[in-house]
């Protein structure tokens, strides 16, 4: 049963086991109020049907991961790479912009292939879903329609497999 474990640049990315110790208030008189005590990581080894569940979220939080660390000249070279039509590069530049742009200035790469879109585009979503997908975007269907679909799923399936066993290892 393997572990969940990625690098990205100069970051690791892992799923762990958190044993948290708290104390849960049941006095009458107050609000029931959880207090964290102690919490301890640990690496945690899962079992198949686990794995499968939660494959995709670990897949979307190390694409996120590689999103945040690309600079402005990243995302202009991953776009124009990705797509050669000059309207869908603007579209897909803006929004890499919004979502994990840290240089907000007009001089950077990224910014600078921005330009309006025409006058009543409609633009296609599932040109641009490919678009994102390509990039190497976090889910890109669920950015495309602005819907977390991807983490519902993933909770739901979680849901439907009640407390599986995990080993825990030192």
């Amino acid at each position: 049963m393997p572990n969940l474990v990625a690098n990205v640049d100069l970051t690791s990315v892992e799923v762990v086991g958190r044993l948290v110790i708290r104390s849960v208030s049941d006095n009458p008189g107050q609000p029931s109020a959880v207090k964290t005590r102690h919490s301890f990581d640990f690496p945690v080894t899962f079992p198949n049907k686990v794995l499968k569940v939660i494959e995709p979220l670990f897949a979307r939080v190390v694409a996120e991961v590689r999103c945040e660390g690309r600079s402005g000249a990243d995302w202009a070279r991953v776009i124009r790479e990705a797509t050669d039509c000059k309207i869908m590069r603007s579209w897909c530049a803006s929004i890499a912009w919004f979502d994990f742009s840290k240089d907000n200035s007009a001089e950077n790469e990224l910014t600078k292939m921005i330009t309006p879109l025409p006058f009543g585009y409609v633009g296609d979503e599932k040109e641009l879903e490919h678009v994102l997908g390509r990039m190497g975007y976090p889910t890109p269907a669920d950015r495309v329609r602005q819907l977390p679909v991807a983490k519902k799923a993933i909770n739901r399936a979680l849901q439907r497999l009640g407390q599986p066993r995990v080993k825990i290892n030192n």
